[in-house]
């Protein structure tokens, strides 16, 4: 008899034996091919394959993170600066940033402080002190800089996905660059609040996924690495009172508060500026300058991105990430509303607003559609962006005219080449 359990117990450990060794194997051929992809293709059509391989194989995480934060961040490194992506409209935020690094040359941690309390915007005390740290006591150049904190934003919005999803995060990423308007152009240029976006979703992630409480602290430690992120805080703790009131399970009595926040937000929003002005934010009260464009656009806008969203809400049933979602998207609408012809708005609050609409809707499509949907998916999502992306470049304008010294498009634009060519 005892023979017989030995003879079982052994074949038993060779059956998962031999599953782990296959288990291995499978994520060390995963981790080659997201070198091999990353180094001969481009960073884009690379991350459209594996989040295609990852459907049904799972990723490593660390080396996929590593490779793919490198790929790309000598992607959209290799550029001209100080250019407008869309002349008299959209100019490039990386000289200002080099001005601030190097403006940390020389002061101590108190000057930091102090800056930081005279002209919160602009001082945020979280941003500065670790490139603070590089200009005095590493002495990086300027150019390191700009190329790290690519690669620090890359990191970042990747482990966000992660935290977003264990199994599908690599195709968070292909729906957060091409499903909505704007992503590649805030990669490109704008740092510091990419930055303060990713700490800030990474906390809600954290917050309501995981059920830790490092969340909350990162929700909260958001604002110090961008002062707009004070606009998502709020909102934030709107959404625990409407939840604490179980606003969100009686779904009449929510739309109720929603109409009531759309109304409250743009009556505020007069006083919400003096404030940011008055502590500050100086560039805040050129956003809320008149841009000439189409009103009537923009509602229709809106109402093209609310309406679907109240459907899903209404029809399909949300968890906590979602709903909060849905708030901060709304309230970043009732801003618009209040003030549609501020171009300045539409830009800064919209294009870190709209992927979570991305997302919301990701989320929901992998819970209700069947897994065959899923590639034709992901596939006409890429095409759908980067035909956005590349329209503009016809007349010699947007990021994708200049990224890559010109060679954006270039399927062959792999890490390799880069590294040659550039």
């Amino acid at each position: 008899m005892n023979s017989i359990v030995e003879q079982q117990f052994e074949l038993s450990s060779r059956v998962l034996a031999m599953r782990y060794d296959e288990s291995l194997l499978a994520r060390m051929l995963a981790g080659l091919l997201c070198l091999v992809l990353f180094l001969t293709v481009n960073p884009f059509l690379a991350l459209l394959l594996l989040a295609l391989v990852s459907l049904n194989v799972r990723l490593p995480t660390m080396p996929f993170i590593v490779i793919a934060s490198i790929a790309f961040a000598v992607f959209f490194y290799n550029r001209e600066y100080g250019i407008e992506f869309y002349p008299g409209l959209a100019g490039d935020d990386i000289p200002h940033y080099r001005s601030m690094y190097e403006t940390n040359y020389g002061i101590t941690l108190s000057d930091l402080w102090r800056n930081f309390v005279e002209s919160p915007n602009g001082g945020e005390i979280l941003w500065h002190l670790p490139w603070w740290f590089a200009v005095n006591e590493l002495d990086m150049g300027t150019e390191t800089f700009v190329f790290l904190h690519y690669f620090v934003n890359l990191v970042t919005l990747f482990i966000t996905f992660r935290l977003l999803s264990t199994r599908y995060w690599v195709a968070f990423a292909v729906v957060y660059f091409f499903l909505t308007p704007l992503t590649v152009d805030v990669m490109t240029n704008i740092f510091r609040q990419q930055l303060a976006f990713a700490m800030f979703v990474s906390g809600i992630a954290l917050r309501f996924r995981h059920n830790s409480r490092a969340g909350t602290w990162l929700i909260h430690a958001s604002p110090f690495m961008h002062m707009s992120l004070v606009f998502y805080l709020i909102t934030y703790w709107t959404f625990l009172v409407l939840r604490r009131m179980k606003a969100f399970d009686h779904k009449l009595r929510f739309v109720v508060l929603l109409t009531m926040l759309m109304a409250i937000v743009p009556a505020l929003s007069s006083m919400a500026v003096a404030f940011l002005d008055s502590i500050g934010i100086s560039k805040i009260m050129s956003f809320f300058e008149t841009g000439g464009g189409s009103e009537l656009r923009v509602y229709l806008v809106l109402l093209g991105y609310g309406v679907p969203m109240l459907v899903a809400f209404f029809w399909l049933d949300n968890d906590d990430i979602n709903r909060l979602f849905l708030l901060l998207n709304f309230a970043v609408f009732s801003i618009v509303l209040a003030l549609p012809g501020a171009n300045g708005i539409y830009d800064r609050l919209l294009m870190f607003t709209l992927p979570l609409m991305g997302f919301y809707f990701f989320r929901l499509f992998l819970r209700y559609f069947p897994p065959l949907w899923r590639t034709p998916a992901l596939v006409f999502i890429f095409a759908l962006g980067a035909y956005r992306v590349y329209l503009p470049t016809l007349e010699h304008n947007g990021v994708g005219y200049f990224l890559a010294y010109g060679q954006a498009f270039d399927p062959f634009m792999g890490l390799i080449r880069m590294l040659v060519s550039f």
